[in-house]
């Protein structure tokens, strides 16, 4: 059994997830993998691992910018997801 602390949560991860898809809804972009890290406080692997899973189980276009050192939308992503 997982016990809940008071104001906090047993899956940081969703919340990080639905944040990088709010992110790519409203903006477009976001930063990189080691700046996105650094702000949720995890790893970069798992900033990719969460970009991967937006991008094969829920079909977001999302394609890395060499260029500009960001992460992008290329194309329209699923209204009814996340």
């Amino acid at each position: 059994m997982v016990r809940q602390m008071p104001g906090l949560t047993t899956r940081p991860g969703i919340h990080r997830v639905r944040w990088i898809a709010q992110q790519l809804r409203t903006q477009g972009r976001i930063g990189t993998a080691n700046s996105l890290a650094q702000q949720w406080e995890c790893s970069h692997k798992t900033i990719a691992r969460d970009i991967e899973l937006l991008r094969t189980m829920f079909d977001f276009p999302i394609v890395y910018d060499q260029a500009r050192y960001l992460y992008r939308l290329e194309g329209a992503i699923p209204e009814a997801v996340l």
